[in-house]
């Protein structure tokens, strides 16, 4: 349940078209911008969500929203 809501969360604040960067392996580096394009959901046990870009899904653990103001700063 608590994961649903991690879920329920995410996408109440970030909704499809977030810029975002995301990381599909290891979180090293500066990983790659791009933005979401589903909802979040739970995939197991772990939330979710597609990026552009990028089959699959990727864990919110390795997904970081690019705040607007530095949209243009971090290439996305």
């Amino acid at each position: 349940m608590v994961r649903v809501m991690e879920a329920d969360e995410f996408n109440a604040r970030h909704p499809v078209g977030t810029p975002v960067r995301f990381w599909p392996g290891a979180k090293e580096g500066e990983g790659r911008a791009s933005f979401t394009r589903t909802p979040a959901w739970l995939m197991s046990s772990a939330v979710v969500v597609s990026v552009d870009d990028y089959p699959g899904g990727i864990a919110l653990s390795h997904i970081e929203v690019v705040p607007e103001s530095s949209e243009q700063e971090h290439g996305v």
